[in-house]
Formats: C-alpha cells, structure tokens, sequence
C-alpha cells in the first residue's frame, strides 16, 4: 500500500551507512546545513543535507548557499574546516550506492545536530 504524504512516515535503518552517522553540521559558502551521512547517495542523488527547513541534496544546497556555478559539491561542502571530498579520501564518510533506496523524505523532521568529526 502507498504512503500518504498525511501520514507520517516511519523512519528504518539504512542498511548501508558511513562511518559518520549522526547528522553533523556541514558549511557551503558560509552557510550552514545540517547533513545527514546515512542519507548521502553517490550522484549527489540523495536529500541529505536540512537547510532553513527543507531536505536538500548536496548539489542543491551549493546552488542555495550561492555556489551554483561549482562543479564539484564535495570541494565546496566542509565539515570543521576540511571539505568533503577530503573527509571521504580518509574513509570517515561514504556515499550510497546509485542503487540504494533512501526512502521518501517528505515528512522528515529537522534532524539533532552533531558537532565534530572524530
């Protein structure tokens, strides 16, 4: 049976998650979203970043931080001072398959803020 957007939407684990997995903020162009690590799709496909109150992908939130003219999201995303791209070379953070579902997102709430990498 479908889900109704009326109807709030239970949130599952995600069987493929990165090492990071609490929502820690992430900064684009001196603009603060919150990203969600289990939510990050390869492709920039997944809404996974929460930003003035909606879900975003990462090329989404460049082009609202003014950044639109970027072609390369995870240079222009950072996490304590060190971009994404940077982050994911360590092996700190990982991308979902293009095959993964993530689920709709249309119901869910703001996330709780995680500061810091470890």
């Amino acid at each position: 049976m479908p889900i109704l957007l009326s109807e709030p939407i239970e949130q599952v684990p995600i069987p493929c998650s990165s090492p990071i997995t609490k929502p820690i903020k992430v900064v684009c162009n001196d603009e603060e979203g919150i990203l969600h690590p289990n939510l990050l799709c390869r492709g920039s496909r997944g809404k996974c970043i929460y930003y003035q109150g909606q879900w975003l992908t990462p090329n989404q939130f460049e082009y609202h931080t003014g950044r639109e003219r970027s072609k390369y999201w995870k240079r222009s995303l950072y996490i304590d001072g060190k971009s994404l791209v940077h982050i994911m070379r360590e092996g700190k953070l990982t991308e979902h398959d293009r095959s993964c579902t993530c689920g709709p997102m249309e119901k869910r709430d703001e996330p709780k803020i995680f500061n810091g990498i470890s």
